[in-house]
C-alpha cells in the first residue's frame, strides 16, 4: 500500500498482519524492497501531475481528511 502496510497476501488473505509495522520477514526483503521502490516511483510522478495525491496518501487506512477533498 502506498502508506507503508505491507502483507503476505498469499499466506494470510485477511491482511491482519502489517509486515511492514514490525520487521519484514528475510524471505520477503527483495520483494518487499521492489515493490517499494515501484511504489516511490509511482507516487513521485503522480505527485508531479498532482501535488493533492501527496497529502492523501498519509491519510489514515479507510480515511480521507476533508481539507484534502479535491471537490471532486
Amino acid at each position: 500500500y502506498m502508506d507503508g502496510r505491507f502483507y503476505d497476501v498469499a499466506a494470510e488473505p485477511d491482511e491482519k498482519k502489517n509486515l511492514a509495522a514490525a520487521d519484514v520477514p528475510e524471505d520477503l526483503r527483495e520483494t518487499h524492497r521492489r515493490l517499494k521502490t515501484s511504489l516511490d516511483r509511482h507516487l513521485a510522478v503522480t505527485v508531479s501531475i498532482h501535488p493533492a495525491i501527496a497529502v492523501r496518501t498519509h491519510d489514515p487506512p479507510g480515511r480521507s481528511s476533508a481539507s484534502n477533498s479535491t471537490g471532486s
